[in-house]
């Protein structure tokens, strides 16, 4: 029996460490994801999204407002745990805002609650304009954002946060940009108020 329990916790313990190294499909449809979050693969394409960007389990990674419920932290969290650096960039209740307050102590909790997942996970704030530079200067090869941008341009903060990135980023990186698109090219930046940007006004803050 003695052995038996030996046996059993060091398979456990051999299965805590394989969680490093996860492929995106794996990361993507892993039992540390709720049914809800991956049944939402099929409209977000996170697998195809993040290939798309170039991701590479080895790359310094920083992810821009994670959000309260860090869909995107679950599959790159895992994905970049043996040998990539994983930033979760997000943002805070330093503006006034309940609801950055509540989303930020949200997701750290989710980030605590799991450490076989997340352990690896360098937390940091991104919160114009006290809190700009949540990883050093030309240290990053991807940074990623996901149908955030409107709430920047909401906020009156999407040049500090497009400068940030850009300062980030290695001379060679990338920045993965998802939003929420409207075709309606007459709309003007106010249709950020209800979730949409034409693909034009993105292009050119971030060229800017």
């Amino acid at each position: 029996m003695k052995n038996f329990i030996l046996v059993t916790f060091l398979f456990s313990c051999l299965l805590a460490d394989s969680v490093g190294a996860m492929t995106i499909k794996e990361a993507a449809l892993g039992e540390h994801r709720g049914e809800i979050n991956i049944a939402r693969n099929v409209h977000r394409h996170p697998i195809e999204t993040l290939t798309f960007f170039g991701i590479e389990r080895n790359m310094t990674v920083l992810e821009i407002w994670p959000g309260s419920r860090g869909w995107y932290t679950e599959i790159l969290a895992p994905f970049l745990k043996e040998s990539g650096t994983y930033y979760a960039a997000n943002y805070d209740g330093s503006t006034g805002l309940s609801y950055f307050e509540k989303g930020a102590k949200k997701f750290k909790t989710k980030i605590d609650s799991s450490p076989k997942i997340y352990s690896n996970v360098i937390l940091k704030t991104l919160m114009p304009p006290t809190k700009t530079a949540p990883a050093p200067a030309e240290s990053v090869d991807l940074v990623l954002t996901f149908r955030n941008i409107h709430n920047w341009v909401n906020n009156g903060i999407e040049e500090e946060i497009l400068a940030s990135a850009y300062k980030m980023l290695k001379k060679d990186g990338v920045l993965g940009l998802v939003a929420h698109r409207t075709k309606n090219s007459e709309l003007g930046p106010e249709s950020a108020q209800s979730g949409y940007l034409t693909e034009e006004q993105v292009i050119s803050l971030v060229e800017n």
